[in-house]
């Protein structure tokens, strides 16, 4: 395909050929660090109101790791690099959570639509004089491959 245009913006930019890495590995003593940024945190700065939804990945070997601490008003889905679909067990832990609780009564719930019914009650229950920040990863892309 030819696309003029967007190999212009690409040449003057950066160029993400290859994303399959580890982001942070099995150790659960680790998490993204602490002095970072995260975009949610400039948005909240800014008014906005921000959720998650779905794979969080990026560390909870303590509070300050998680999603609310990092500019997410609230988070619903799991901390870990995978989980069961339906269980929404790793090895041998529930990794489910909606905020800081842990989320015990969806055991045989399909995830994906757990976070989109999640998703649509955020969106129909939003302020609409704020602006929105909802991330949604779902969490289908990821293994364990289920349907």
């Amino acid at each position: 395909m030819i696309t003029p245009n967007i190999d212009k913006l690409a040449n003057m930019g950066v160029k993400l050929s290859q994303s399959y890495h580890l982001v942070i590995n099995d150790v659960v003593d680790v998490c993204s660090p602490l002095n970072y940024t995260f975009f949610p945190m400039k948005l909240k700065n800014a008014g906005y109101a921000t959720h998650a939804i779905g794979k969080w990945h990026l560390g909870y070997c303590s509070w300050n790791c998680t999603p609310q601490y990092r500019g997410f008003d609230s988070f619903y889905g799991y901390f870990n690099s995978r989980s069961d679909y339906f269980t929404h067990y790793e090895r041998q832990f529930l990794d489910f959570h909606d905020g800081y609780e842990a989320v015990w009564d969806k055991n045989g719930s399909y995830s994906a639509h757990l976070y989109a019914e999640r998703a649509e009650r955020i969106i129909s229950e939003h302020n609409t004089t704020k602006p929105l920040f909802l991330y949604l990863p779902y969490q289908n892309v990821h293994e364990p491959l289920q349907n």
